[in-house]
């Protein structure tokens, strides 16, 4: 892992270059260190060279859905909360708890919904609930 930091400590102008908003290029960082991701530390050889000159697209727009199991956070899974710390936007139930969306980066976006939004827009967004009971 510290080869890879310190390549990507290397590479923060040319990341710079290719995400000039730090939104994206953190979101852009997080989906290639995610695991199966193109510099996945736990993967096979993760080329951070390699990626940069494949110029990746963060501009994507991802919609995720979490299912919350509980109104405890530690429940959470480990996909769930990397993902809403990752969230430009999160929809959720009027019924989510406040300890829940307080998992969430501090700058997104958050809207009580009654469901998942109908337009993609930019970045990746959520959409919380709870299950049906």
């Amino acid at each position: 892992v510290g080869d890879l930091a310190r390549k990507l400590f290397d590479a923060r102008s040319a990341l710079r270059a290719i995400w000039p908003d730090a939104a994206r290029r953190r979101q852009a960082i997080g989906k290639a260190l995610a695991p199966g991701g193109v510099i996945d530390p736990l993967g096979v050889d993760p080329d951070v060279d390699f990626w940069l000159a494949e110029m990746p697209d963060a501009g994507n727009s991802e919609l995720y859905r979490i299912m919350l199991r509980s109104a405890d956070p530690d429940d959470l899974t480990v996909r769930d909360a990397r993902m809403l710390a990752m969230a430009d936007r999160i929809y959720h139930a009027a019924d989510v708890p406040a300890a829940i969306l307080d998992r969430a980066r501090a700058d997104a976006v958050r809207v009580a919904a009654d469901g998942p939004p109908d337009d993609r827009v930019e970045g990746l967004t959520l959409w919380v609930t709870q299950p049906d009971v």
